[in-house]
């Protein structure tokens, strides 16, 4: 049944003495508790698990004798790891019940007054064990968080930046590190923290805004000293109502050939706009060769017979859903890098999110879908993982039936992620706001511009 010590312990009523006992879990009885919390929740918090596993129950639960039964009042949930790995379960036994009332506020002061380690006790703990000479990997295990989490505890602990801003913005471990990228970047500090205490702005899409930003303004620059050094004039995008035309719609008047960019870089109009952009899972500079003064350069629009002419003036209502069309399609692009790490850790789970089979069973019989001609290597390459790794979990004895699962649940996602763009917000199908409102379900948290995709009426 179990080992009592020699140690006792007064219980709440002074007459009676308690025992300290070490039992098989599975041999107590649970009283009632005001925790709702079964043995399949237990289970489901994996790291709470494992370290019941790994270290045992420290703290003792608190328990009676009733007959030959010993029935457990406060400690539900270490009672029922316990029992889930296997471990001896050291219980603090009166030889009495307490009265239901006397155990209800003893199961309420037990969960209620417990405070869990803030951000800073886990940075604290995570330094101090780095300082003793435990690795990442090592700290992670022994702790059970996560290896990212670990790193970005030892970045945060050696910037003075990062630490200080955590402590006065009560900001996460994970955010502290993003501040990092900025902490020489006074204004973009304060737009990450104004986000990290907003309700309306998420903090990872602002923090990918930001970078976007960043990496835009130096590609521009790179690219437009090029084109300087070439000989070749960069203007800003021209507006709808400009004469200025893309060589794509502009022929030689005369004899009514196509104009090229190679033939075209000697007209006295010539020039290139430049646009930063994604493409899949390359971010980068598209070149858009123009013509400033195309009638006057001999040029004429290949369109205007078929009635596809240039713009007349552009109305103050068409000039703003311009504006909202160029600043959503750079939201979308800054998003795509926030979701596609909240897909990979969805593709890395041990077991699936809840619904999940609905989702593949939905893509494999096309059920408000369409066809798509993204191939498997694109689909691991936009959720960032190695395919022959995968390859080698599909065909290994060991894996599970959930696991299993998950890798399908992955090739959709990842199908989807890769066919997704600009388009996906403009016109969403009835397939991307289904996926845009499970990803929502799993735990993410969309940008303003994927919103619209969450939003949109499907039928």
């Amino acid at each position: 049944m179990g080992t009592t010590t020699d140690t006792t312990e007064q219980s709440a009523n002074p007459r009676h003495t308690a025992t300290l006992e070490h039992l098989d879990a599975t041999s107590v009885t649970l009283a009632g508790n005001i925790r709702v919390s079964d043995a399949d929740t237990v289970a489901a918090d994996t790291a709470f698990i494992e370290s019941i596993r790994t270290q045992g129950v420290l703290v003792p639960v608190l328990g009676y004798r009733d007959g030959e039964a010993t029935v457990i009042v406060a400690g539900k949930r270490r009672t029922l790891a316990a029992a889930h790995t296997g471990q001896t379960l050291p219980v603090i036994v009166h030889p009495q019940a307490p009265a239901d009332v006397d155990r209800l506020i003893a199961q309420w002061d037990e969960n209620e007054r417990r405070r869990g380690m803030g951000e800073g006790d886990r940075l604290a703990g995570i330094e101090q064990m780095s300082l003793l000479g435990m690795s990442v990997a090592q700290i992670a295990k022994r702790t059970h968080q996560g290896k990212q989490t670990v790193t970005d505890a030892l970045a945060v602990s050696g910037s003075a930046t990062a630490r200080e801003t955590m402590a006065d913005q009560n900001l996460t471990l994970e955010q502290a590190a993003v501040l990092i990228e900025f902490q020489h970047d006074p204004e973009a500090l304060d737009v990450l923290t104004e986000a990290a205490a907003s309700q309306e702005h998420d903090f990872d899409h602002t923090a990918a805004v930001i970078r976007q930003d960043r990496m835009a303004e130096t590609a521009m620059t790179e690219a437009i000293a090029a084109l300087t050094e070439a000989g070749i004039t960069s203007i800003e995008r021209p507006d709808y109502d400009s004469k200025t035309a893309g060589l794509d719609r502009l022929v030689d008047a005369d004899s009514g050939e196509r104009i090229t960019a190679e033939g075209h870089a000697a007209c006295p109009g010539h020039a290139v706009w430049l646009e930063y952009r994604r493409w899949g899972s390359n971010p980068g500079i598209i070149q858009n060769a123009v013509c400033t003064e195309p009638k006057v350069n001999g040029h004429k629009d290949q369109w205007a017979s078929t009635g596809v002419q240039s713009r007349g003036p552009m109305s103050e209502q068409e000039k703003a859903e311009r504006r909202t069309l160029i600043a959503n399609n750079k939201l979308w692009d800054a998003a795509t890098e926030v979701r596609r790490t909240f897909l990979t850790k969805i593709a890395q789970r041990k077991t699936p999110p809840s619904g999940a089979e609905a989702i593949i069973s939905a893509a494999l019989a096309q059920v408000g879908t369409y066809r798509s001609n993204t191939n498997p290597a694109q689909a691991w390459e936009a959720l960032a993982l190695d395919a022959t790794k995968v390859g080698k979990e599909v065909t290994a004895k060991s894996t599970t039936a959930k696991r299993h699962t998950v890798i399908a649940l992955a090739v959709v996602l990842g199908t989807w992620e890769a066919d997704a763009g600009r388009h996906t917000w403009r016109n969403p199908s009835p397939w991307d706001t289904r996926i845009m409102n499970a990803l929502t379900g799993w735990g993410y948290t969309p940008s303003d511009v994927e919103a619209l995709v969450s939003t949109h009426a499907t039928t």
